[in-house]
């Protein structure tokens, strides 16, 4: 009988058919590989696949150039998935520069860890794909990671969908305000702000004319959305821009790594949000506790974006932390991440005080009277008001959301609650008061810490001697230290 015509595959391009068939050799050879590699071939595969492997090397498989194949059952994009995924596994087991790993729960977390999964590593499902996959096994070679690997993103890849799809039920698409529930039942709760960003970059703006959300996420977009705020620690991408730039100004001899009281201090973001004072979101002995959780979780390499797991360690385990150990980038935004969580609830508190709702709209008579509760002083706060709403991209308008709050607040306390004018204003004053010929000067664009006195009396400020030494130890400053215009 004749066989019935298979239906035509649509063509794929000619760039990417070369660069999975080289990376397919690439995989061969490295398991035909006899002896232990000096070093992991990570220039080779760079040079196949430029900047997409670092992003390959962050992410789950599922978020590779295969997703919609594989999505849509076909074989040929589920062997080129696997082909990726084991190509990622096979390069972090390099890196690991062991012939064999001991496959216990604290190894293997830090080995995933290592290949892209930051955070949120499911112990019980390593231990159960270790006895069910590669029999028990105490020690692991590069064949039996790489199952190990594949069948812990498979896992995790059907946990996504199960979810998504109790969600969807018939429907192939929920909306916005789904994807944050399924989020949320996955241990990743955004930072207010950081959803919406997503979900504009990949699905477009919502209609400003309904009042209703008009985003409908597929499976395959809500992959991507998981992967992108995952890869972020849930924040937004302007906030991982500046608190890195904390953590290299935290580390100026670029070791990479933030120690307990470095860690502290890169936490002390703002007056309005952090400090011992009375009236701050959040106090000191909060950071102190999430300073010993991040420790701890990195000791015991059980790093989490759960908020719910942080605030029963805070509890209970964090009395077991020393103090001791290090943290790097990525752990650090996990706990930067952890203290907006933090705020977040303190500024809803604050509301409540209020007999404000956060679920419904604010006014910006409202929104100037939280920053009033907070401690701000700024005596024209409507206007600043408005230009942080400019700043922050929120449209100036009769009424904000509590997300959109929270951006304000965030670009209120970027520039200390002081307006343009005034801002313009207080650089002339410092360029003129560096002008005098008897202000004494390290360099051209700083002064004495001696002279600050002065340059206060200059702005019509006359601070008692106990204020000055607080300011001066609230920034470490000491008599032979400088200042700049910042």
């Amino acid at each position: 009988p004749e066989q019935p015509e298979q239906p035509e595959q649509p063509e794929q391009p000619v760039e990417l058919e070369e660069t999975l068939t080289k990376l397919e050799a690439l995989c061969e050879s490295w398991q035909e590989e006899e002896e232990l590699l000096d070093e992991p071939k990570t220039e080779e595969v760079n040079l196949i696949m430029g900047p997409r492997y670092s992003l390959l090397a962050r992410q789950p498989r599922y978020s590779t150039v295969s997703t919609v194949s594989m999505l849509e059952g076909k074989d040929e994009g589920a062997r080129r998935a696997s082909t990726l995924g084991s190509l990622q596994a096979l390069d972090t087991f390099h890196k690991l520069g062991s012939r064999e790993i001991t496959s216990d729960c604290n190894t293997l977390a830090q080995a995933f860890r290592l290949g892209g999964h930051y955070y949120s590593v499911r112990t019980k499902w390593l231990e159960e794909i270790v006895e069910d996959k590669v029999s028990g096994r105490s020690q692991l070679d590069q064949e039996d990671f790489v199952v190990v690997w594949t069948s812990y993103e498979e896992r995790l890849y059907n946990h996504q969908q199960e979810l998504f799809s109790d969600i969807a039920g018939d429907r192939l698409e929920i909306g916005g305000a789904e994807v944050l529930v399924v989020l949320e039942k996955l241990g990743l709760v955004p930072m207010p702000g950081a959803l919406e960003e997503t979900l504009t970059e990949y699905l477009g703006p919502e209609s400003p004319k309904s009042k209703k959300s008009t985003w409908r996420v597929s499976f395959e977009d809500f992959l991507r959305i998981y992967c992108d705020l995952y890869d972020r620690a849930g924040l937004t991408k302007k906030e991982v821009e500046r608190l890195s730039e904390i953590f290299q100004k935290q580390d100026p001899e670029e070791n990479l790594c933030l120690g307990a009281a470095a860690i502290t201090e890169a936490l002390q973001w703002h007056d309005l949000l952090v400090g011992h004072r009375i009236g701050r979101l959040v106090s000191d002995t909060v950071i102190d506790g999430l300073v010993k959780e991040i420790l701890l979780q990195v000791a015991e390499c059980r790093e989490t974006l759960d908020p719910a797991e942080w605030e029963r360690g805070m509890l209970l385990r964090s009395r077991r932390s020393t103090g001791e150990g290090t943290i790097n980038c990525t752990q650090f935004l996990l706990v930067s991440r952890m203290l907006h969580a933090h705020i977040t609830k303190a500024l809803q508190t604050t509301l409540q005080r209020l007999g404000i709702s956060h679920t419904r709209a604010l006014t910006l008579q409202q929104a100037s009277l939280v920053l009033d509760e907070i401690g701000s002083v700024a005596p024209n706060g409507l206007e600043v008001l408005q230009e942080c709403m400019e700043d922050s991209c929120v449209p100036v308008k009769r009424t904000m959301s509590f997300n959109e709050l929270y951006r304000v607040l965030m670009a209120f306390c970027e520039v200390d609650g002081l307006s343009r004018v005034e801002r313009g204003r207080l650089v002339e004053l410092w360029e003129r008061f560096l002008s005098l010929r008897d202000v004494c000067q390290d360099t051209p664009d700083t002064i004495r810490v001696t002279e600050m006195r002065r340059a206060l009396r200059w702005q019509c400020y006359c601070p008692s001697t106990y204020r000055l030494y607080d300011f001066m130890e609230k920034f470490s400053l000491g008599h032979g230290d400088s200042l700049d215009k910042a």
